[in-house]
């Protein structure tokens, strides 16, 4: 009897000995994945799978930095991917589910996000594709470039809002503060051959009326260099409408018709209708500008 119970108590103490050293090198097996790959509890177990060619993939877990930190301190080679496996040319690669309706990367702080390229032809980052490859919602600045380009786009670029190159405050679509160089035509939607608005005048005047032997003085205030100035003068009268009929000024022998223009300052110029002149009854003066 007593042989039997020392047979039973031998065996059980084999069998314990045996389930220990199992468990250990279980335990050993499950902390050199957690120890090398710089993962900490409290993940369970069954979150933690060795696959192919990558140490290990966490499985269906939320990660919060802030209650449960750090998950994931470095990984010196290959790719970490988010959502998916990571492609080749991608260190760090961030899917979403199609149904779901978020930001793949969020970014909150002082300076959002910054991409730096080591090659001179490179991006520090880059939009592909997709309803808008790189989108810079509110803030003071969405996006900021700076370097070689400071943007590069391919495709079409849609801007919602004003447009400021040379300016941070644009009061229009396009606001330029600087030259403007086209090496195509300025096209437009206006009449059958696609016409463009013509740039509007630094002074217009509008129509105003002017008695036969009158002299005007229009003051438009411009300031410059008067030789960059462009000046038109346009007449209007109840029966002829606009035109420019005898611009200038002629003499038939016993009449003076037309009308001109003269003494071009920066400040002002002169308008002149002759005594006999039936077709200027109003007249407008417009300046452009150009440099």
């Amino acid at each position: 009897m007593k042989n039997k119970i020392f047979e039973i108590f031998f065996c059980m103490l084999l069998i314990a000995i045996t389930f220990s050293t199992v468990m250990g090198k279980m335990n050993n097996a499950e902390n050199k994945i957690i120890k090398e790959n710089k993962i900490t509890k409290p993940l369970i177990d069954t979150d933690i799978k060795p696959i192919g060619l990558f140490n290990f993939r966490i499985l269906n877990r939320d990660w919060n930095y802030w209650s449960n930190k750090p998950h994931l301190f470095l990984i010196p080679e290959g790719n970490v991917g988010i959502g998916d496996i990571p492609p080749e040319d991608a260190k760090l690669y961030v899917k979403t589910n199609s149904s779901d309706w978020k930001y793949a990367v969020y970014a909150e702080g002082q300076k959002g996000i910054k991409g730096i390229s080591s090659a001179l032809d490179g991006t520090g980052i880059s939009g592909e594709g997709g309803h808008a490859g790189v989108a810079g919602l509110g803030g003071y600045i969405g996006i900021l470039g700076q370097g070689y380009y400071g943007g590069w786009f391919e495709g079409i670029s849609y801007f919602s809002g004003n447009v400021g190159i040379g300016t941070m405050y644009p009061d229009s679509k396009l606001d330029v503060d600087g030259d403007l160089e086209l090496t195509g035509a300025y096209k437009g939607h206006i009449g059958p051959n696609n016409g463009a608005p013509f740039p509007r005048p630094a002074y217009d005047s509008g129509f105003q009326t002017i008695g036969q032997g009158e002299t005007k003085i229009f003051y438009h205030n411009i300031t410059g260099d008067i030789m960059n100035y462009i000046v038109d003068l346009q007449f209007n009268c109840s029966t002829n409408g606009i035109n420019n009929l005898y611009y200038g000024t002629a003499h038939d022998g016993s009449n003076d018709y037309g009308t001109c223009w003269y003494d071009l300052t920066s400040e002002s110029i002169t308008v002149k209708r002759a005594l006999q002149d039936v077709w200027s009854e109003n007249v407008r003066i417009r300046i452009w500008v150009y440099n």
